[in-house]
């Protein structure tokens, strides 16, 4: 009995506490950025997206010098040309056919996916600024401002957007600014809305009290202090406002009241293909699966973005 009593306490020994060793930390500290990005690249979707709208803008700035003819130059001998797997790969003849009006399908289609690609990002940026500005002062202040701007807010969501789109640029001639211009003053709702909900859960925190009692305006408090908290729901925000300003710009397009022949964009394109979508479909899918694909990157990227940047996400 003994010589096992002894054993078992030869066996098990007490470890030595080290009270340095505690308190050191064993992982390399992460910055919040260099964090997000790890996890975003750990996204497999969102990869995807990034090289599905890589390969999009290599062809959007090269593509167009790569054509046969400009995106305007006509020849009826050569109307309705089919694309061929040949004529792809050599770049010898038009890799994705020709119009009804015997133009180069390929410069058309990247040059009208430029377009489309300057009205989306210039009506983000400009329905960003528009709902992050309303969002953030009808956050901070509350009362009587946030009363107001959400029922303004609310008044605006039960009018349909096309329907306002619509009237604005019949009033004002259709062009990429118009167009981006209509596009921001009908979409900046929801980002107001999450602007305004961030800013109301983080205005009562110890740093809003600090520089409140340190003398800051108004102002910086909520463009220094507050503003640069939210920039991850602003961010998604960017990535989920692109593609829903390239649909609506091909939708005002196709339907007329968008950029005007013969100036090309996905809508115009498509609505050209439409016409002989029966006999020569190729002039409606090509562009079709080009803003398809465009699409939906930009939404696999901003699903990426939306889990990356969310604190609950993290294992």
């Amino acid at each position: 009995m003994k010589e096992s009593v002894q054993l078992t306490k030869e066996m098990f020994q007490p470890v030595k506490m080290d009270n340095m060793a505690q308190n050191q930390i064993s992982r390399p500290s992460v910055g919040f950025w260099k964090d997000v990005w790890r996890r975003f690249y750990r996204n497999a979707g969102a990869m995807i997206g990034v090289v599905l709208l890589a390969i999009i803008l290599f062809f959007t700035f090269i593509g167009p010098s790569m054509g046969k003819t400009d995106y305007q130059t006509q020849n009826l001998s050569l109307q309705d040309m089919e694309p061929t797997i040949q004529s792809l790969i050599s770049g010898d003849d038009y890799r994705f056919g020709t119009d009804n009006l015997g133009r180069d399908l390929w410069t058309r289609v990247w040059y009208g996916t430029k377009i489309s690609l300057m009205i989306a990002f210039l009506a983000a940026i400009l329905e960003i600024a528009l709902g992050v500005m309303i969002g953030v002062i009808s956050g901070y202040f509350g009362g009587i401002v946030d009363d107001i701007l959400q029922r303004v807010i609310e008044v605006l969501y039960s009018i349909p957007n096309t329907i306002v789109v619509i009237l604005l640029l019949i009033v004002f001639e259709p062009g990429i600014l118009p167009i981006a211009l209509a596009l921001a003053l009908t979409n900046w709702l929801p980002t107001a809305r999450v602007v305004r909900a961030q800013v109301l859960k983080l205005k009562s925190q110890e740093y809003v009290l600090a520089a409140k009692t340190l003398g800051a305006s108004h102002f910086r408090i909520m463009f220094k202090h507050l503003l640069p908290n939210v920039i991850g729901p602003i961010i998604v925000a960017i990535m989920f406002a692109i593609p829903t300003a390239i649909f609506y710009e091909a939708f005002l397009s196709f339907i007329g009241l968008g950029i005007r022949p013969p100036e090309a964009s996905l809508g115009v394109i498509i609505n050209d293909g439409a016409k002989n979508l029966q006999i020569f479909p190729h002039e409606l899918l090509i562009p079709a699966i080009v803003l398809g694909t465009m699409m939906l990157s930009f939404n696999l990227i901003g699903d990426g973005l939306r889990d990356a940047l969310d604190p609950r996400m993290r294992k």
